[in-house]
């Protein structure tokens, strides 16, 4: 079911996406991910206080290894809102916590970033 609720995601189905999210959420309520993309369907759909109280509830997860997981989901949902600076300070923080670099390609969420330059900047190689 997770697999069916990120390609209806990734085809811009939102309906459907949120459905079947809503479905993994009621049976795993703890999944950060679920909640990730829950956010992320309510703010693509225009529910921006639900997204905003899912952001505070990301933020809230107190548990070991996170590894930036809950930072990074705020991020895709801070920059669907349109808070561009605040996404690109919050995929920082992601990255010092333990996300890879990897998360800042082709991750449809941050397409509104695309062209601003700290955005970009964080994107050039290093070497």
């Amino acid at each position: 079911m997770w697999v069916m609720a990120r390609i209806l995601y990734y085809l811009e189905d939102w309906e459907g996406s949120q459905q079947v999210f809503e479905k993994l959420h009621s049976e795993n309520p703890g999944s950060i991910g679920v909640l990730g993309f829950l956010g992320s369907l309510d703010a693509r759909r225009g529910y921006l206080e639900k997204a905003k109280e899912i952001i505070e509830e990301l933020k809230n997860i107190k548990r070991p290894y996170l590894l930036g997981l809950d930072t990074y989901w705020r991020a895709r949902i801070t920059a669907l809102l349109g808070d561009k600076e605040l996404a690109v300070e919050l995929i920082r923080d992601s990255l010092v916590q333990g996300r890879t670099y990897g998360i800042l390609y082709w991750n449809m969420d941050f397409e509104s970033l695309e062209d601003f330059p700290p955005f970009m900047e964080l994107k050039k190689p290093r070497g």
